[in-house]
């Protein structure tokens, strides 16, 4: 790809001018306080954690296997986006920051990227509007802002289909390295999410069949040398637990589903899900997510005309891209054609499945098709725009001032809320981009830690929490950064007077429950988060014997130290 852009640069110099600006907006809006703003949660805890051990105790302690599916803790894909963490914090730093490097440069190496696989097929300036689009989409740009495994899939995918259409290109010199490329990012890409996994291998396949390139067997062989390696921890980890993972698979693809059961009602899901996701990520207008699905999705209220308006384009756009195949004579662009019709049908048949298995569809799963939704649109632009030059450049400016309005005023709204979110809250959708809508940076992380620590210092008293699910891990892994150990929640049954009790709270919840055995000592407000300084009611209070503390492990320590790493594989032997 960099011998490319070198090329282009210099045979294409006014291009090449809008481009890299382009790209110099999509760097600016995805680093703009990147790590102030980073947002940091308990996935993103979880994953810090597992990469941590390695870091700091040796590779050896890297995992065997990857995320979990469906939020548990029990089936797992492969390692990679955790090997992929431990470069980024081996390079940038062991710190919430570091770990999430790899995703925004991913995230930006991925606006050239698209653009090179665009022009296959499109126009220059017909290629130069639908990259600023991918460059300043809401959706693409807030999802490269932090650090969580499906944000690297539309590089990934890109780069894996990218290197799949220069491997089948007749003119291509280099067609075995590049179809090895492609073979291992694949490979790497089908471990990031189970979206990816199912859908990325079968659209693959299916365009290996169209094509049928012919490699010689040295190649092939290399290639099935390539994914035994990548998936080498995944065979290595279910050897030594007599297939404990593919168990779990296997369980979890069991579970019954009649995906001909109310075809109807689910293909008008589906369509509704998907028709919306392409023009969420065009756009930046939201009106299905957060399971607001009712029935057919076509209840009557104020979202309705959006969700019909998208609908329309879909089918225009794929209607578009068929005809397109069948006249397409050139073969490079009728490959290109064919790929997305595979990128975008397999994923379709996906969502159909997780909904006949009653998956919910969350917006995360777009990253696995917003490359592709984007090169709809361009189809879609292409049949209508004018011919002559001149009304063709009105037209694209024209085109562009639509869609990039609503993603660049929700990009700056975005960063209203979080430069100040007391004073400028703006209204968010739940499981819309994020999975609720507050926003708590690691900025304030941070500060709030800053405070904790002050008031333990006075003492040295264990400290005690009270706070949300999701923030509990996260402020744990700050302290214990700082050298202060885990002790259990706050529990009413076991108070002590040598410990720093600390309530962390939204302000509208108040402090409901605590004055049953709390007395409110101090309370400290921050931007999002309210923390109050409590001490235990006398009468609550228990006496420890003299060197005692009530130390445990959190649910997240104990969770991580059940993975198998390549270090108790090793000690097995």
């Amino acid at each position: 790809m960099f011998t490319s852009l070198i090329t282009f640069y210099k045979g294409n110099k006014r291009t090449a001018l809008i481009l890299t600006a382009i790209i110099l907006i999509g760097i600016f809006l995805r680093t703009y306080h990147f790590s102030d703003w980073l947002l940091f949660e308990i996935d993103q805890s979880y994953d810090t954690r597992i990469v941590s051990e390695a870091i700091d105790n040796g590779i050896s302690n890297l995992p065997l296997l990857g995320p979990t599916a469906g939020g548990g803790r029990a089936l797992r894909l492969g390692p990679a986006f955790y090997y992929m963490e431990y470069v980024s914090a081996l390079v940038f730093g062991n710190t919430p920051t570091g770990h999430a490097m790899l995703v925004l440069i991913f995230s930006i190496l991925a606006i050239p990227l698209f653009f090179f696989f665009i022009r296959r097929y499109f126009s220059t300036s017909l290629s130069l509007a639908l990259v600023a689009i991918f460059s300043m989409s809401v959706y693409l740009v807030l999802y490269g802002r932090f650090s969580w495994s499906p944000n690297v899939l539309p590089f990934l995918t890109l780069l894996s289909f990218y290197a799949l259409l220069r491997a089948v290109s007749e003119t291509e010199n280099n067609r075995a390295r590049w179809f090895l490329i492609a073979i291992a990012t694949i490979a790497l890409t089908s471990q990031i999410h189970f979206n990816a996994f199912f859908t990325v291998p079968v659209i693959t396949i299916l365009f290996l069949l169209y094509k049928r390139p012919r490699f010689d067997w040295k190649t092939w062989v290399i290639a099935f040398g390539i994914v035994t390696l990548i998936y080498s921890p995944m065979i290595l980890s279910d050897i030594s637990t007599n297939g404990e993972n593919i168990s779990f698979f296997l369980k979890k693809i069991s579970k019954p589903s009649s995906p001909l059961r109310k075809f109807f009602h689910k293909s008008v899901v589906d369509l509704q899900y998907t028709a919306s996701g392409y023009f969420f990520v065009n756009s930046g207008i939201d009106r299905i997510s957060g399971g607001r699905i009712k029935g057919n999705g076509f209840q009557n209220d104020a979202d309705l005309p959006w969700r019909i308006l998208a609908i329309i384009l879909f089918f225009a756009q794929v209607l578009i891209l068929m005809r397109n195949i069948v006249k397409e004579k050139i073969k490079n662009k009728k490959d290109f054609l064919v790929l997305t019709l595979l990128w975008v049908g397999v994923p379709f048949a996906y969502f159909y499945s997780l909904i006949s298995s009653n998956f919910q569809i969350y917006p995360r799963f777009y990253l696995l098709i917003a490359p592709v939704a984007i090169v709809l649109l361009g189809l879609f632009l292409e049949k209508i725009q004018p011919r002559e030059n001149t009304h063709q450049r009105i037209f694209l400016i024209g085109t562009l001032f639509i869609f990039l309005l609503p993603s660049l005023t929700r990009i700056e709204n975005h960063f209203l809320q979080l430069n100040d979110p007391t004073r400028n809250d703006v209204a968010t959708e739940t499981e819309d981009i994020f999975p609720n809508d507050k926003r708590l940076t690691l900025q304030e992380q941070l500060a709030i830690t800053d405070y904790l620590v002050s008031k333990q210092a006075m003492n040295h008293y264990p400290i005690y929490i009270s706070t949300y699910h999701e923030y509990d891990p996260i402020f744990w892994y700050h302290l214990n950064k700082r050298g202060i150990p885990y002790f259990d929640s706050i529990s009413y049954d076991t108070l002590y007077a040598e410990g720093n009790y600390f309530l962390i709270q939204y302000p509208t919840d108040g402090t409901r429950g605590t004055e049953k055995a709390f007395n409110i000592v101090e309370e400290k407000k921050f931007s999002t988060l309210t923390v109050y300084t409590l001490a235990p009611d006398d009468g609550k209070i228990r006496v420890l014997p003299a060197g005692v503390r009530n130390r445990e492990k959190s649910e997240q320590t104990v969770q991580i130290q059940q993975l198998k790493t390549w270090k108790s594989l090793l000690d097995e032997k």
